[in-house]
């Protein structure tokens, strides 16, 4: 009986060896990493939410990481009395929970780099695109080669025309806003995302190398853009101006109009 006592207090002693890391599976990962985001991430003026420090992630890391470890240097059997156990399986099953841990965190990072630059050269395309439309005012010589010199336009085609013209210049307007609005944002994402790089290749993990391309490039097309825009509004200062104006003429008109008919 003392024996039989004995050998289960042992039993006991080796299960809880396995026990202690029932969190692994009990806890849900897109829950945890939800908490941790809501928890360590931090609220900027503009009231959006950014993410944790790296440090944080890094701390993630390293913890399951470490618990992968020691999870691995567990007992595989163990003979007590007359009772050998097998805990072969449960311990890989540990090794598989705490690699999927350490995966989650890993995994938002990489996903994080890979968004973010895909996102800006996503945005940068479309503003190129937008910074070199021709507007109304500056398109004569265009309009001639485009047409001829001995077509015919008619009129509608000429106000259609002079109508998307007349919208490039608001378009270009909208842009020229889009990227001074996002211009202290992006101008400090480069070295925290080359910082997560190296981080991630810390760890074991390799990027893309078409992304580590891109974010090599991004810093320098972005500074480019800046300086489009900037050579843009320059170019359109004086018809941004007389189209300011115009809008405004128009409006007093409408005023005018609504005034006398009210009289």
């Amino acid at each position: 009986m003392i024996v039989s006592l004995a050998n289960e207090s042992k039993c006991e002693e080796f299960k809880a060896q396995f026990s202690k890391f029932d969190y692994l599976w009990k806890k849900d990962l897109h829950t945890a990493l939800n908490e941790f985001l809501t928890e360590q991430g931090t609220t900027l003026a503009d009231g959006t939410r950014d993410d944790p420090p790296l440090a944080s992630f890094e701390e993630q890391i390293t913890k399951y990481k470490s618990v992968a470890s020691e999870v691995s240097n567990l007992p595989a059997t163990m003979t007590i009395g007359w009772v050998k156990i097998n805990a072969k399986p449960l311990r890989t099953a540990l090794s598989t929970w705490a690699s999927k841990w350490v995966y989650l965190f890993t995994h938002f990072l990489q996903e994080k780099v890979v968004n973010s630059i895909s996102e800006l050269y996503t945005f940068m395309d479309k503003s190129n695109a937008t910074l070199e439309l021709k507007v109304l005012g500056e398109v004569a010589e265009d309009a001639e080669e485009h047409h001829g010199e001995h077509d015919e336009v008619s009129q509608e085609q000429k106000d259609k025309e002079n109508a998307e013209k007349r919208k490039a210049l608001y378009d270009i307007m909208s842009c020229m806003r889009d990227i001074r609005k996002r211009t202290e944002r992006t101008d400090m994402m480069f070295e925290p995302l080359k910082e997560t790089v190296s981080v991630l290749h810390g760890f074991g993990i390799q990027m893309n190398d078409n992304v580590l391309q891109q974010l090599e490039n991004a810093e320098f097309k972005w500074k480019g853009l800046k300086k489009k825009m900037l050579n843009r509004r320059e170019q359109l200062a004086s018809l941004q101006q007389a189209e300011v104006s115009a809008g405004r003429a128009l409006a007093l008109h409408a005023a005018c109009c609504t005034l006398c008919l009210c009289v």
